[in-house]
């Protein structure tokens, strides 16, 4: 019996019988995660391209640092990373200027609106998973 994906996942994170593993995979396509819009696009074209279980939202690799001010030459290349261009913490008194972020603005809310994009477009039998790394 063949399962839909979001009853695999379900089922496997319950620890019950699947039809087989729930699989994913992400990756950074540094040229396609400069814009909300083609971070989704690229975003659903691997999980419809490669029939993952999970999608796995793959965030700009910059987007806390620069919501709190370090800004970056954007990636023109699929492998090349963004290049840092300048950084606001440079001594430890600097740090007292670090305020909490709002996620509906800057490069944060760009994320935000494109995991909204994503879940647009993959419909809401794609399980989504996303990482929030600590800024630290």
């Amino acid at each position: 019996m063949t399962m839909e994906k979001v009853e695999r996942v379900r089922r496997a994170l319950a620890g019950a019988p699947v039809d087989r593993p729930p699989i994913s995979f992400w990756w950074h396509n540094f040229a396609r995660e400069n814009s909300a819009d083609e971070l989704a696009a690229e975003t659903v074209e691997q999980f419809r391209r490669y029939d993952w279980d999970i999608i796995k939202i793959q965030s700009r690799a910059t987007v806390f640092a620069e919501g709190w001010g370090v800004r970056y030459r954007p990636s023109t290349a699929r492998e090349a990373s963004p290049v840092m261009t300048a950084w606001p913490v440079r001594s430890p008194q600097d740090l007292a200027a670090v305020r909490p972020l709002d996620s509906s603005t800057g490069a944060l809310g760009e994320q935000v609106t494109a995991l909204r994009a994503v879940r647009r477009a993959a419909g809401s039998g794609a399980p989504i998973l996303h990482t929030v790394f600590a800024p630290a």
